[in-house]
């Protein structure tokens, strides 16, 4: 999905927008007013394959998967514990 980077001069904002080329955005998403821009982005280019701050980006999300599991574990066990 394209990015698009956004400056409103109602509200003195920055911000970016992940959304589809053919609906573009009507309104500010801060202060919803229609005094806004799109600016020219920067190009985004992500190569694949390539590590992501030194790690595959695979590892990562292996990682928080690993880690959201551990916890729900934690959260079902101290479910089960109140529920007794």
């Amino acid at each position: 999905m394209p990015r698009y980077d956004y400056y409103c001069q109602e509200c003195d904002k920055k911000y970016l927008l992940i959304h589809d080329w053919n609906k573009p955005q009507k309104n500010c998403t801060v202060c919803n007013s229609d005094k806004f821009t799109k600016l020219l982005s920067p190009i985004r280019y992500v190569k694949a394959g390539l590590p992501l701050n030194q790690r595959p980006a695979g590892s990562i999300v292996k990682e928080t998967i690993e880690e959201t599991k551990t916890q729900l574990k934690k959260d079902r066990a101290a479910s089960r514990k109140r529920t007794k």
